[in-house]
């Protein structure tokens, strides 16, 4: 029987915070953008009717938006590159000034789709940095959302499309809770993309009360009675792979329950 709802917050990844990005449409016209050239007059950079047209032989022309990120935290980025007459070395974006290094860079116009760690609170569209050539090209649309919540993220662990990936560093995928000593848990997840190495989860914080080692794709469920109140549930390994849909719930622990047997009836 179970006992509880999920006790996993946003086991599946999926969840999205608020538009972090301010006229992101830019139907307001340069409202809180700041435009930016090295190379160029900041003339190159037009806002009008909702789209902003970027030209450039310089080598950073660019817009930025201020306090759009919090240093830490995982965001996922939309950008609609809605036409370009000419590319020359890519469209860029960067977790900071048009003088930080890129941390996206595209050359097809067309809606991409990216997620980064932030280590910086602005946001700037540009001119890939040191690349030759000079661009033209039109963005209709920006936008940046906060992804990954309740979960902290350990070296080598990053977020995708409703899960989270590992790329097999050994880093932890943690999540704060109460799990009490006694109670029966029912654990759920699903591997994907699975490359190498292997992976368990670990109810962890007064000792280490371990799942099982997991080395393939599936959904895997297991049954875990701790012996401690634990105040993580951790995903620990060195799996180049992926892992979703993470649930845990409460269950009856019918373990001295009398067993009836039903051999004979029909």
């Amino acid at each position: 029987q179970i006992l509880s709802s999920n006790l996993v917050s946003n086991g599946n990844f999926s969840q999205e915070g608020v538009e972090e990005v301010s006229n992101g449409s830019f139907t307001n016209g340069t409202t809180d953008w700041s435009l930016t050239s090295s190379g160029d007059s900041s003339s190159n950079v037009i806002i009008t009717n909702g789209s902003c047209q970027i030209i450039s032989d310089g080598t950073l022309t660019g817009l930025t938006q201020t306090l759009v990120t919090t240093i830490g935290k995982t965001y996922k980025c939309t950008i609609n590159i809605s036409s370009v007459n000419n590319i020359g070395g890519g469209i860029a974006i960067s977790n900071g000034n048009v003088f930080a290094s890129s941390i996206a860079t595209f050359t097809t116009a067309e809606i991409h789709t990216f997620y980064f760690k932030a280590t910086s609170t602005s946001v700037s569209i540009k001119r890939a940095s040191g690349l030759g050539g000079s661009i033209d090209y039109t963005i209709d649309n920006i936008s940046v959302k906060e992804v990954g919540q309740n979960w902290t993220l350990g070296t080598g662990w990053s977020i995708g499309e409703d899960k989270a990936i590992s790329d097999g560093t050994s880093g932890n995928l943690d999540q704060t809770s109460t799990f009490t000593s006694g109670t029966t848990y029912k654990v759920v997840y699903t591997i994907e993309n699975y490359v190498s190495g292997d992976i368990r989860f670990r109810f962890t914080g007064a000792s280490n009360e371990n799942g099982t080692l997991r080395n393939a794709n599936g959904t895997y469920t297991e049954y875990i009675k701790l012996t401690n109140t634990q105040s993580v549930l951790r995903f620990i390994g060195s799996g180049v792979l992926s892992i979703t849909n993470i649930s845990v719930v409460e269950i009856t622990d019918d373990t001295n329950l009398p067993r009836i047997n039903y051999e004979g009836f029909s």
